[in-house]
């Protein structure tokens, strides 16, 4: 299996397709996993590159309290070990938070910026989204969490059921959370400390803001502030979807984000 130690520490990774390097940063609780029904659009536009950020996934476990910094600095080396100068850097949520600080500490290294249901923040009411989501799954086996959670995390549930591999990956994914559970809660508090609404202006990477219209941990006003405080954005509403776009409209998605890497 893959893996690039850097900073102390074992980064997993993979790499699917060819064409110009897209380096993708999963959510927090997430993984590579988080892109399977996204990544068979995107390969055929890109060399679609996924690793997992540390404590999640097979990367090393966290043990102590992280930070956006301590993410950022381990995907900067990460593309040192993988020899790439330049990419298109893409993040959903908490990796969209990465992607910014990348954007912000090395802003040679990106080609384009992708945030991809994100904010310079997390505010009370993504907050509360997320604490939501952590008390009706409390105290429950990943399979009974999943099917408890389908109708609150997801636009159109049905959709998700009727997709096939899609509950088996859910539930993957979820085990996963019970198992690095600690090193998920450090990744939240990392998130909780977060903060770049002032330093946003400073990005001067060309950049597509997408959001999902039915978000509600980063509903789409936070694509008004992109618009108004990026210098160079694209923003892009993708309707039908709730946070987790990438699996419930992986195709728009994709679309949007294989689109903007060809603008000049």
């Amino acid at each position: 299996m893959p893996y690039a130690e850097v900073n102390d520490t074992k980064i997993f990774y993979e790499i699917d397709g060819e064409g110009e390097p897209l380096l993708l940063f999963h959510g927090v609780r997430g993984s590579h996993r988080n892109w399977d029904f996204l990544r068979p659009h995107l390969r055929k536009h890109f060399q679609v590159i996924m690793p997992d950020s540390r404590g999640h996934g097979k990367s090393t476990e966290l043990t102590e309290p992280s930070t956006i910094e301590l993410y950022t600095t381990d995907m900067l080396a990460f593309l040192e070990h993988l020899e790439i100068p330049q990419c298109i850097v893409a993040g959903h949520s908490m990796g969209g938070f990465i992607a910014q600080q990348m954007a912000l500490d090395a802003p040679k290294r990106l080609t384009k910026l992708i945030l991809i249901c994100t904010a310079p923040l997390v505010d009370v009411e993504g907050a509360m989204e997320q604490i939501k989501i952590g008390q009706l799954a409390f105290g429950l086996e990943p399979q009974e969490a999943v099917m408890k959670l389908l109708e609150f995390e997801f636009h159109d549930p049905e959709k998700i059921r009727n997709t096939p591999g899609m509950i088996d990956s859910l539930v993957f994914i979820a085990k996963e959370g019970q198992r690095l559970a600690n090193s998920h809660g450090s990744a939240q508090g990392a998130c909780a400390k977060f903060n770049i609404q002032d330093r946003v202006k400073e990005i001067q990477t060309p950049t597509l803001a997408i959001c999902a219209k039915q978000d509600t941990t980063f509903p789409c006003r936070w694509n008004n502030f992109y618009k108004e405080n990026l210098p160079k954005v694209i923003t892009k509403v993708i309707d039908h979807s709730s946070h987790a776009i990438q699996l419930e409209q992986p195709e728009k998605l994709a679309h949007s984000m294989a689109g903007f890497a060809k603008t000049s």
